[in-house]
This record gives structure tokens, C-alpha cells and sequence, in this order.
């Protein structure tokens, strides 16, 4: 990318949304601005005037009016994969994409809506080159081979770190069963059948993961063994990587982004294939409550791994944007 001492940096985020994405992009100007970078947030979608949710304010968001846009060839936009046809409203902006999810939508959509995208950007007048000088920023293995499949040109990896908050909290972690309970945690925005069928269990203590403030999740986290998540995984997802952060250990479905090793880097026997045996897996959770502390240590690399993504989210902003 072409960055000079006056480049512009404007994330484009929809407004009020609380989700990994939407913070993943504060995360994003704000490390931007740590490497010297001058970036803003650019909401869309606003309903009223408090734009940012209270949790995001750890980022220091900068935010800019869409009118208050420099639309020339030193300032960059970069827009999640949710909303591209952002990206027809400019001219001469440097453009990116970033591929935070691939969900199944996304995967059945993706070719005719990306081919309309082409033959807009073409309407107005831009070549097909131009289009392929479109930066692909990807959140995941997953979103990055499934780029690679679609003949997508320019494709980079960008992956986020885990919340700031939690990086930030200093309290000491314990491995040890006696700090823990015999409690399994989820998240009820990411229903699957397999999770619904599991939560009649009157053997397990199931958690539902709404409502908490940074520092409860944390707490939370530290005094827990178990998370899982049977949902779609349209790319690594946050809450994975969260808890085991704080010493838990996880238990997945094996599709889309959870079945490589490099998104979710847990050994194989803790990512399922057979979503229907309910009775199964009902026994592997009430196993894995019974034997945390030799379990846990099967997840230290990829607990190793969260820790390091903060520093390497930096190199991956300066390969991308600052390397000559």
C-alpha cells in the first residue's frame, strides 16, 4: 500500500454492534495508531448518537463523519466482508476487505455477489486491474483457502488478538482443579442443534455466556473447566481462544474453520465429527470435567499461541501497511 506522511486510515464499522467483529475493528485503529498510523472509525447503519458501545471504549476510538472523507490515492478504506458495496462509494481510496467470517450465506453468495461487485467497479469505469489491487485481509485459514479457491487476488493474513481487557488483567491464572468448578460454559447467540439437544443434560451444569461485563467473563473464565461450541465457525471465533487464554480447555465441532490446526490448535480428539451421538458426548465432557488438570495441558500451545497474537497482529499490520 502506498503510505505517505498525510495517508488516512477509515475503518468502516456498523455502529452500536457488539460482536466480534464489530471489535475486532476498534481493536484495528487502534493498533494502527500504535504504529504511527492516523485512523478513524467511519460508522454506518447509526440509529442514534451513541455510536460506540461502552465496552469498545478501551480502544480509544476515533471516530469521522463519512462526509469528512479524503477521498484521494494516499488514504485507505478498509471494510468488512459483511458490507463491500461500501466499497463502490470512492473513487480513489485504496480499498480493503476484511475477511473476519465465512459464514455458510457467505459460502453459497459469495460468487455471484463478488462477480457483481466486479462488474460495478467496472461500470464505473475502473479496470479489472484496479480490482485486483483491492487488498484481501483475512481473519482466519479458513477465510484465506477459501479466497485462495475463488481465484481471489492479493490475499493477506490479519488476525486479531484476543480483547483488550483480558490481556490487560493481571490476576493470576491457576490450572488447578480445586480453583475450578464443574461447570461448562457456551454461548447462546450461536445456536446448533447438537447444543440444544446437550443442554436437556440433568448430568451437566451448562453456563450461558450473556450478560457478563468484560471483568465477569474473566472472572468467570478462571474458575471454569469446559467451553463449547458446536456452531458454525465461520472463523476462529473469539470465545474459543478467550477461555482458554484463562486456563479452560474446549470442546468443538470439527467444520469450516475449526477443522484446520491453525485456527483452532487443539489436539484432533477434542474436535467432533459426530454431531448426532449426543450420549457420547455428553460422556467426553463429563471425562474432561473429571481429569482437567491432566487435559489441560493438552491446550498450552494453542493457550501459547493467544498470547503471542497481540504481537503478532503488529507485524502483520507493518508487513501490510508499512513495508516499502
Amino acid at each position: 500500500m502506498l503510505i505517505t506522511a498525510n495517508t488516512k486510515v477509515y475503518i468502516f464499522c456498523p455502529a452500536h454492534a457488539q460482536s466480534g467483529g464489530p471489535e475486532a475493528l476498534h481493536q484495528l485503529r487502534f493498533y494502527l495508531e500504535a504504529c504511527n498510523l492516523e485512523s478513524y472509525l467511519v460508522y454506518y447503519n447509526k440509529e442514534n448518537n451513541n455510536l460506540t458501545p461502552a465496552r469498545y471504549e478501551i480502544y480509544n476510538p476515533k471516530v469521522l463523519e463519512l462526509e469528512d472523507i479524503i477521498d484521494n490515492h494516499e488514504n485507505i478504506m478498509i471494510v468488512p466482508e459483511s458490507n463491500t458495496r461500501l466499497l463502490l462509494g470512492y473513487q480513489n481510496l485504496q480499498k480493503a476487505i476484511w475477511w473476519l467470517g465465512i459464514s455458510a450465506n457467505d459460502i453459497f453468495m459469495f460468487k455471484k455477489n463478488f462477480k457483481n461487485l466486479i462488474k460495478k467497479f467496472i461500470r464505473k469505469r475502473l479496470s479489472k486491474k484496479y480490482v485486483n489491487n483491492v487488498y484481501n485481509l483475512c481473519g482466519s485459514k479458513f477465510a484465506y483457502q477459501f479466497l485462495e479457491k475463488k481465484k481471489i487476488k492479493n490475499i493477506h493474513y490479519l488476525v486479531e488478538p484476543i480483547s483488550r481487557d483480558f490481556l490487560l488483567d493481571s490476576s493470576e491464572i491457576c490450572l488447578k482443579a480445586s480453583n475450578r468448578v464443574d461447570t461448562v460454559l457456551y454461548n447462546p447467540s450461536k445456536p446448533s442443534e447438537t447444543l440444544t439437544k446437550l443442554l436437556k443434560s440433568e448430568r451437566i451444569k451448562f453456563i450461558p455466556l450473556r450478560g457478563y461485563t468484560p471483568q465477569g467473563l474473566a472472572e468467570l473464565f478462571r474458575s471454569s473447566k469446559l467451553y463449547i461450541d458446536f456452531g458454525e465457525f465461520g472463523g476462529p471465533e473469539r470465545l474459543p481462544k478467550e477461555t482458554v487464554f484463562f486456563g479452560m480447555m474446549i470442546l468443538v465441532g470439527k467444520q469450516n474453520a475449526a477443522t484446520n490446526d491453525f485456527d483452532v490448535a487443539i489436539p484432533e480428539k477434542y474436535k467432533l465429527s459426530g454431531f448426532n451421538d449426543i450420549e457420547n458426548i455428553e460422556k467426553q465432557i463429563l471425562e474432561l470435567l473429571r481429569n482437567y488438570e491432566d487435559a489441560v495441558n493438552d491446550f498450552a500451545s494453542f493457550r501459547q499461541k493467544i498470547m503471542m497474537l497481540e504481537a503478532n497482529f503488529i507485524q502483520q499490520i507493518k508487513e501490510i501497511f508499512l513495508k516499502n
